[in-house]
């Protein structure tokens, strides 16, 4: 982020760096990239957004932060 990668930048899955940070329960980068200007409804190609990965994983600290946002 610090080099000027763009936080927002998409796989050929449409995933970003927030949705794979969520997806693994990471509650510090998950914070640095919504600092960071991190989208939370950014959606990949099976429409779901950040929040659906940090839900369907069990990350609640993850998830409560999303609620907070």
């Amino acid at each position: 982020m610090k080099a000027g990668a763009d936080i927002n930048s998409k796989d050929k899955k449409k995933k970003t760096p927030l949705h794979y940070a969520t997806s693994r329960g990471h509650i510090n980068v998950v914070k640095s990239q919504l600092k960071a200007g991190a989208k939370i409804d950014s959606k990949d190609n099976r429409k779901r957004i950040p929040l659906h990965y940090a839900a369907n994983n069990g990350h609640d600290l993850v998830v409560k932060l999303f609620l907070t946002y």
